[in-house]
């Protein structure tokens, strides 16, 4: 005999609910690596991870710290965020 049970669907559902946000949130050091070594316009980055950007201005400082960090771990050296007068990010850019 064998056993037809359809199998559960919210395990898949949960997974997905937690999973994405964590790895959207993962991919932000890496695009901005990628972002650095391939000299490419940083605007995007401002688009596409527009909560996190918001975050890192008006969040709280440790965590300022920790996402400007994670996002310059691995691209080039001469990399960094572009920061207005009131400390707000504007832009991202390797200068070579």
């Amino acid at each position: 005999m064998t056993d037809d049970r359809k199998k559960p669907l919210w395990p898949w559902i949960v997974a997905l609910v937690v999973g994405l946000p964590v790895l959207y949130v993962a991919s932000f050091g890496p695009a901005c690596w990628l972002t650095g070594w391939c000299e490419l316009n940083g605007d995007w980055l401002l688009a596409a991870y527009a909560p996190i950007i918001r975050t890192i201005n008006h969040g709280p400082d440790w965590l300022h710290n920790f996402l400007t960090s994670y996002s310059l771990v691995g691209a080039p050296k001469p990399c960094g965020w572009y920061v207005n007068g009131d400390g707000i990010i504007t832009g991202f850019r390797a200068w070579r």
